[in-house]
């Protein structure tokens, strides 16, 4: 699951992703230095962790490195109160969020006026890329105040990412892809400009079984998200599709 938060992190130095990724770093831990942890933080080490050898002949763990970043946090789960945001993005970001109450008021704090459409835009963004990567895990995780999910200096970040490029598509998140009634522009772009060819080798490298379906339902779900949005341009109104 970690290879997933490296790969989102790669995606989205390939495309306009319409939000912000903190630095994500492959790294390792020793065996020793692993112990040296759980004994310093009392903590309880899984039972189940996929320990390797290097090539010093060393027990060690491999994973992902993420910048810590906090912020207010945005509570997905209530997104009928959020999703103001994207419906109405010329309203001031305090107006759109008043149903999250205090919530709403420290996620407002985060934001100028002239940041409201770039919040609707990255809002907007996230369910896209939650949908391609069948990210189910964006609203259960949320948590009471928001979880994953967070606005800071006139910028929505994505910090859980562990779930994304799973290898089925999801009902339930097929179904939130619908909130989002218009589309940043220049994410839509970049997304027509990805080659299969190109960037599936960069997502995974030495992909895993489950990793090469993973991607195969990116692309799966990528041709159905242009299919969608190019059938609401054939209405012929792009101000009520692109942002």
């Amino acid at each position: 699951a970690w290879r997933s938060t490296l790969a989102i992190s790669r995606l989205c130095t390939l495309m306009d992703c319409g939000f912000t990724i903190p630095v994500v770093t492959e790294t390792k831990i020793s065996k020793a230095e692993w112990d040296k942890v759980v004994e310093k933080f009392t903590l309880r080490s899984p039972k189940e962790l996929d320990w390797s050898k290097d090539e010093a002949g060393e027990e060690v763990l491999m994973g992902a490195l993420q910048e810590q970043v906090t912020g207010a946090g945005i509570p997905m789960e209530k997104s009928a109160a959020w999703r103001k945001l994207i419906d109405q993005p010329e309203a001031r970001v305090e107006e759109s969020l008043k149903g999250l109450k205090d919530d709403g008021a420290s996620i407002a704090a985060e934001f100028s006026r002239k940041d409201s459409m770039e919040a609707a835009k990255a809002l907007s963004s996230i369910l896209v890329l939650d949908y391609l990567t069948n990210n189910f895990a964006r609203v259960e995780a949320a948590g009471p105040h928001g979880f994953g999910t967070i606005a800071k200096e006139g910028k929505v970040f994505s910090l859980d990412n562990i779930e994304m490029f799973q290898t089925r598509a999801s009902t339930r998140v097929k179904g939130r892809f619908k909130w989002a009634t218009r589309y940043s522009k220049t994410t839509i772009e970049s997304l027509r400009n990805l080659k299969p060819e190109e960037i599936n080798v960069l997502l995974f490298p030495e992909p895993t079984r489950a990793e090469k379906t993973a991607v195969k339902v990116f692309w799966k779900q990528h041709a159905a998200l242009l299919k969608r949005v190019d059938e609401l341009l054939a209405r012929g109104d792009e101000s009520k599709v692109f942002f």
